[in-house]
């Protein structure tokens, strides 16, 4: 990795780690990704705007195999598989915004929660500015590179 890879990327972490980072692939599609308030997990929300509505999921995940990968121009994010937690993210006027998972709602007040909704305040206000990236090897909402160039070996293959 050049040097200005190098500052770059830790530019984004550093960023990560101050309150969080904005990344975006492509036009109204941003992924926010921040440390938990107790700084075990990452977190990360996706917002997908489109035709007014805001969309996508949340994700937490463990800061062992998170990693942000350069391979010539592109750049992509990626996230330890086994402590991948993914969370449907719903908006219900009447109850505000939740998380769901397979166990049920997220309790309210959790920091996940705390943070997805200032996320979503962030975008729908337009205090967006993100890092260009081309995708995260764990978001289902913003493929990887490699796979929207039809590459089916991932950073995780490489690994194992």
């Amino acid at each position: 990795m050049g040097r200005d890879n190098d500052a770059l990327k830790a530019e984004m972490i550093n960023a990560i780690n101050e309150g969080g980072a904005w990344f975006t692939t492509r036009e109204n599609c941003y992924i926010k990704i921040g440390k938990s308030e107790a700084g075990e997990l990452l977190y990360a929300r996706v917002c997908i705007l489109k035709d007014g509505a805001l969309t996508g999921g949340a994700y937490s995940f463990g800061t062992d195999w998170f990693d942000i990968s350069f391979h010539g121009r592109l750049i992509d994010i990626f996230a330890d598989p086994d402590s991948l937690k993914y969370y449907d993210m719903r908006h219900d006027d009447e109850q505000g915004t939740y998380l769901n998972t397979d166990d049920g709602p997220v309790h309210e007040g959790s920091s996940l929660i705390e943070f997805c909704r200032k996320a979503d305040e962030e975008v729908l206000a337009g205090n967006v500015r993100g890092f260009m990236i081309d995708g995260t090897g764990f978001a289902k909402e913003l493929p990887p590179s490699e796979k929207k160039m039809g590459r089916t070996k991932d950073i995780f293959s490489i690994i194992q």
